[in-house]
C-alpha cells in the first residue's frame, strides 16, 4: 500500500475512533453531572465542560463526513458502492453520498464471511467485500463462486495472521492501527493456541494510536521487545526507547527496548522459548525488515 493511501485510511479511521472517544467521554460527562445535580453540587463548571465536549464531538463527526465525502467524490451515475464492515452512521453518510451521485450503495455484514476457508474473522470479511465486489464488477455474468473462494483461499496476503511454524512459533501480522490490533488481539487463542509465553515484537510510527494499540496488546501478551521500523515516510518511527516507555504506561509489566528490529527479534525468540511465541506487529515496515529473518529462523 502506498504512503498516500495508507494516510488516507488512516485518517478516516482515526476519525471514527474520535468519534467513539468523544462519545464516551460525553457519556460520562453526563454521568458526572447527573452526580452532581443528586448531591445538590454546583453544575455550571461542569455544564460547560459538557457543552464543550459535545460541541467538539459535532466537529469529529463533520470531519469525518468530510473525509468521507473526498473519497466517494469519484461516484459517478450508475456506480455500484459496496463498503465493508461499518457502523451504522457511516453507512448511512456513504449510501446518502451514493444516492447523490446516482449510484447504488450496500455494505457487508459482519459475519457475511464466515463460511470462508480463513483464519481469521477480519480476512473472511475482507474476503467477502471482495467477492460482492467482483460480483458487482462481473453483473450481469455469474461470478464462478466456488472457484472465486478457493482462489481467496489460497491468497492470503504474507503478513495477515501468518504463523511460521517452529520453536518458538512466530506470528506475523501488519495490524497498525487500533482496530486491526483489536482485532488481531481476537484471534490470538485460535492461531497461537496454548503456546506461552507470548512475547511480543513491536514497532509503531508516531502517528498512530499508540496507547489504545498497546493497551489492547497487554491484555493478551506477556511481554514486550520495543524496537523500531527504521521507516521516516509521512510519519515518524518511534524510537525504541520512547515505545518501551509507551508500553509500560499501558499496562506491559514486563518490557525490553532493542532498536534493532533484528536483534529484537532474536530477543524475543530466546524469550518464549521452544513452546511459546513471538508475535511481530504494529507496522507493516517491520514485517517487511524482519519476515525474511522469521522464516530463515524455522
Amino acid at each position: 500500500m502506498s504512503d498516500a493511501l495508507d494516510k488516507e485510511l488512516h485518517d478516516l479511521k482515526k476519525a471514527e475512533r474520535d468519534i467513539v472517544d468523544g462519545e464516551e467521554r460525553v457519556t460520562r460527562q453526563i454521568l458526572l453531572l447527573q452526580e452532581l445535580r443528586r448531591d445538590d453540587h454546583d453544575t455550571k463548571d461542569a455544564g460547560a465542560i459538557l457543552a464543550t465536549m459535545q460541541k467538539t464531538l459535532e466537529l469529529f463527526r463533520d470531519h469525518r463526513e468530510l473525509i468521507l465525502a473526498e473519497k466517494l467524490a469519484v461516484l459517478e451515475p450508475g456506480a455500484a458502492l459496496c463498503v465493508g464492515v461499518v457502523d451504522d452512521a457511516l453507512y448511512a453518510n456513504a449510501a446518502a453520498l451514493a444516492d447523490a451521485a446516482g449510484a447504488s450503495c450496500e455494505r457487508i455484514a459482519a459475519g457475511a464471511g464466515d463460511g470462508l476457508p480463513l483464519p481469521a474473522r477480519f480476512l473472511r470479511d475482507d474476503a467477502a467485500l471482495a467477492l460482492r465486489l467482483a460480483e458487482l464488477l462481473l453483473a450481469p455474468r455469474a461470478l464462478a463462486r466456488e472457484a472465486a473462494e478457493a482462489a481467496v483461499a489460497r491468497a492470503v496476503p504474507p503478513g495477515r495472521l501468518e504463523l511460521i511454524a517452529g520453536s518458538p512459533a512466530i506470528l506475523l501480522d501488519g495490524a497498525h492501527n487500533a482496530e486491526g490490533v483489536e482485532a488481531l488481539v481476537r484471534e490470538l487463542d485460535g492461531a497461537l493456541g496454548d503456546r506461552r509465553p507470548r512475547i511480543a515484537v513491536v514497532a509503531l510510527q508516531d502517528d498512530k494510536p499508540v496507547e489504545a494499540m498497546l493497551g489492547a496488546l497487554a491484555l493478551a501478551l506477556d511481554a514486550l521487545v520495543a524496537t523500531t521500523s527504521g521507516h521516516a515516510g509521512h510519519a515518524r518511527a518511534l524510537p525504541a526507547e520512547e515505545l518501551a516507555a509507551a508500553a509500560r504506561a499501558a499496562g506491559f509489566a514486563d518490557v525490553e527496548a532493542e532498536p534493532d528490529a533484528g536483534a529484537a527479534l532474536a530477543r524475543a525468540r530466546e524469550r518464549a522459548g521452544a513452546g511459546g511465541a513471538v508475535l511481530v506487529t504494529g507496522s507493516l515496515y517491520l514485517l517487511e525488515r524482519l519476515r525474511a529473518a522469521a522464516l530463515e529462523a524455522r
